[in-house]
């Protein structure tokens, strides 16, 4: 949760809809990773591994580095751009 913290500010002092966004995902995230039954860190592990896996393959096809190498800034700023792209695709304002 206190990761989730930084990511929140940055979209805050954004757009308050990237904000509002953000935070849903957020808490929506944190409500899915409540203790179950079975434990859920291997597959959360599992699918953080596979995302990076596929983030570096895909900057090694578009034949750039990762920006967030350069300035951490662009490692926090990743979740709004891709909430603001998943906006741009469902015709909402923000």
């Amino acid at each position: 949760m206190l990761v989730a913290i930084p990511v929140l500010l940055c979209c805050l002092r954004l757009l308050l809809p990237l904000f509002l966004g953000m935070t849903l995902l957020t808490a929506l995230g944190l409500w899915l990773c409540q203790p179950g039954p079975a434990p859920l860190w291997p597959w959360a592990l599992g699918g953080f591994v596979l995302c990076w896996l596929a983030q570096f393959v895909g900057h090694r096809l578009e034949g750039k580095h990762p920006a967030f190498f350069t300035d951490l800034q662009y490692l926090l700023i990743g979740p709004a751009w891709l909430l603001a792209s998943l906006y741009r695709r469902l015709h909402l304002r923000y």
